[in-house]
């Protein structure tokens, strides 16, 4: 995905607008894509010298490391909150960012590739779980609390 949208800045009138009109998805949740794909752009010319296509699958499973370090364990809850519960959800904002001009795609670029790509309840959660042999317990002890001196 890339953005053929001449005047980048002048791009969130138009996003905030596209987002109310298609209804399905917080605004928000189109500016947060939107900047996760420029992250992801920058990341590509860093490491590989140059700027190149990202397909579906590759943008969906960056969107889901980005979600972890943006949102940290309240990621799911921002999710819900902005109306996406699976992979498929950011396909559906990326499909309606470029129905609006403001993406481009390839001939190779479909709506399925964004598919079922993983459990989004999982992959927010897991980082956040403790692994076994964490030196802290699940849960905390039950330890009274010391008395206040008065």
């Amino acid at each position: 995905m890339s953005s053929p949208h001449p005047d980048p800045a002048g791009m969130g009138a138009a996003v905030y607008d596209l987002a109310v009109r298609d209804g399905r998805y917080a605004p928000d949740a189109f500016f947060w894509l939107l900047n996760s794909l420029n992250r992801l752009l920058e990341k590509v010319v860093d490491e590989e010298k140059g700027l190149r296509h990202v397909g579906g699958e590759e943008l969906a499973l960056s969107l889901v490391s980005q979600a972890v370090e943006d949102f940290g364990p309240i990621a799911l809850d921002v999710f819900r909150k902005w109306g996406i519960s699976r992979t498929l959800d950011f396909g559906e904002i990326v499909y309606a960012l470029i129905g609006a001009g403001l993406l481009a795609k390839t001939d190779r670029d479909h709506l399925s590739d964004f598919d079922g790509l993983c459990d989004l309840r999982e992959a927010l959660s897991a980082p956040f779980r403790p692994r076994s042999g964490d030196p802290w317990p699940a849960t905390p002890a039950e330890e009274p609390l010391p008395e206040e001196d008065d």
